[in-house]
């Protein structure tokens, strides 16, 4: 009611120009933020958990997962990232799935995605301002619904599924070479810039510096375990 009311909005009328996100939190309770199909999309995938099922094209995953969103309206900028220890997934199947212009995050360990998930939606909504779209695709219980109700109360509308889109195999190969949109980031090794080139993540992850790191981060784990 406070809200609704004349002289809140009247003060409200008086304040500097602020943000798009406090503008909706301060919107009537009643007034839902409108969903913008054209706006930019971020889809963050679990790799491990919801694996590219067995005999489908690898190549086909980015353009199936923009498919899948166009059928359901959505027509704006596109970024997809596979999350998780990357390096215990095939070269092959790493360097294909990239080919489709899906992005990919190495972490460390079981929990990868879970540990990154919330920085890299923290650092995508301080990039782009509602209304814009996040669709989180894993299995586990990892984003929970008071994370949801955070982001949508605030204009970002917010998707989530507990498989991967079917991996149809209608789209011809030379319609999913799309690697020039995707690129890479390590965050076992603290990387913050993103990089591209499937080659040079794979230089990266053989490098003296990154298995440092990473016998640092299994050490560290196996501490944790005593």
């Amino acid at each position: 009611m406070h809200l609704d009311s004349t002289s809140h909005q009247q003060k409200l009328s008086t304040l500097p120009t602020i943000s798009r996100q406090l503008q909706y939190m301060s919107a009537p309770v009643s007034e839902l933020p409108e969903k913008n199909m054209e706006a930019v999309t971020s889809v963050f995938w679990d790799i491990r958990t919801c694996p590219v099922p067995p005999g489908c094209d690898h190549r086909r995953v980015g353009p199936c997962i923009k498919r899948f969103l166009g059928n359901k309206g959505y027509s704006g900028p596109l970024t997809i990232t596979a999350i998780g220890s990357l390096t215990d997934f095939p070269r092959d199947f790493l360097e294909e799935v990239y080919s489709s212009g899906v992005s990919l995050h190495n972490a460390f360990g079981e929990t990868a995605f879970v540990d990154t998930l919330d920085g890299l939606i923290i650092d995508f909504t301080f990039k782009n301002e509602p209304p814009a779209n996040i669709m989180v695709i894993s299995d586990g219980k990892y984003f929970t619904s008071k994370d949801s109700f955070k982001l949508e109360s605030t204009g970002y509308t917010i998707m989530r599924s507990n498989t991967l889109p079917e991996v149809e195999d209608d789209l011809e190969v030379e319609e999913v070479e799309t690697s020039e949109s995707a690129f890479w980031i390590c965050s076992v090794c603290d990387m913050d810039t993103p990089s591209q080139g499937f080659k040079s993540f794979i230089n990266h992850v053989h490098s003296r510096q990154h298995q440092q790191e990473l016998r640092e981060w299994v050490a560290f784990e196996s501490l944790g375990r005593e």
